[in-house]
């Protein structure tokens, strides 16, 4: 483990091991704040009346059986990331921002509108428990050998041996190339390059390599993407609670984080200018792109005309009342490329 500000120290254990933990990112504040808006906010797990001092609400949430909880419950209407505050500050963290920098080599990075992680006591539960082992890649090996990107996480409650926690297998990075030769049979019978999730086989020999990576509460653990990795189980009497968080270099943005990044920046402009002026601070507008969609799509009448007819679709879709709700995303479209290419 490492403090935030040993950026030599980080930089070299990742090389090695490719994965880092850098501790003392948020304060014991930032924690209690984080996690009362991950169990309070309707966008999370408030829709469901959950009470972390309360056992008999823990049935209650929508919560995936790898432990991830998503705005909306995976769901594409309703809520949007951009109501939150807490995340977005952790987002916005000098200590996280310029971990990401040295880790990525780069100044210029962007930032993912990631899930978060619940993980349910089994010791009060055991029906709780998540999945023992789902080892994966979330970049297909077999296209991305190099040093590409990272993923990341915070840990807002300690990751000890019975909490659940983050797992990978270190240094797999550094043989990666050696073994997808070796592996061919396994990717031409499961996987091509069109795969963007890939599992590791449960066979493997490496899979005893798999690593519990514990970390204090406050702790930002990164990792390069070419690990496999997954979460283990919770097996304890406490709650195991994370917040996902991703950057990439702003040079390698692909289109589906392109399309994030301009949702969040439509729906600030429209929809939520308490975010955009109370939460979002200059390096969060540097790290959504803002500054540069503001030269490249500035916000007119017609766009915001077009988000109405948008969102009025989406309220009739929900109703399932389909012919009405493709009129009003028609209309969206002719009135706004930006709306179109973004939600539609």
């Amino acid at each position: 483990m490492y403090n935030y500000d040993d950026k030599n120290g980080i930089k070299e254990y990742f090389k090695e091991n490719g994965y880092v933990v850098i501790t003392n990112v948020l304060n014991k504040k930032e924690i209690d704040n984080t996690i009362n808006e991950i169990c309070n906010h309707p966008a999370l797990l408030g829709d469901y009346n959950f009470n972390l001092k309360d056992p008999s609400t823990w049935d209650q949430p929508h919560i995936k059986n790898c432990g991830f909880v998503d705005v909306n419950q995976g769901y594409s209407q309703g809520h949007s990331q951009n109501e939150l505050e807490h995340v977005w500050h952790n987002r916005q963290n000098v200590n996280v921002i310029s971990s990401f920098q040295n880790i990525l080599d780069a100044d210029d990075i962007v930032v993912n509108q990631d899930r978060f992680g619940v993980m349910r006591p089994t010791k009060v539960n055991p029906k709780w428990k998540t999945l023992n082992s789902w080892l994966h890649w979330d970049e297909n090996p077999w296209k991305h050998t190099e040093f590409n990107n990272v993923q990341g996480l915070i840990t807002l409650t300690d990751q000890t041996e019975d909490s659940g926690g983050f797992c990978c297998i270190p240094k797999f990075h550094l043989k990666l190339k050696e073994w997808i030769e070796d592996n061919l049979e396994y990717k031409n019978k499961n996987f091509n390059e069109t795969n963007i999730i890939v599992q590791f086989p449960h066979e493997d020999k490496d899979c005893k390599n798999v690593k519990k990576i514990l970390a204090p509460a406050g702790s930002l653990i990164i990792w390069d993407s070419r690990l496999p990795h997954c979460s283990y189980p919770n097996d304890g009497y406490d709650f195991r609670i994370v917040q996902y968080i991703t950057f990439q270099r702003k040079d390698s943005i692909n289109d589906q984080l392109m399309g994030v990044l301009k949702q969040s920046y439509i729906e600030s402009y429209i929809t939520d200018k308490n975010f955009l002026d109370n939460i979002i601070t200059p390096a969060g507008r540097k790290i959504l792109n803002f500054d540069e969609f503001e030269k490249l799509y500035p916000i007119t009448d017609k766009d915001i005309e077009a988000y109405k007819e948008y969102k009025k679709g989406c309220q009739l879709e929900i109703e399932e009342k389909f012919t009405e709700a493709i009129k009003h995303y028609n209309k969206a479209r002719y009135l706004s490329n930006l709306i179109e290419q973004v939600y539609l």
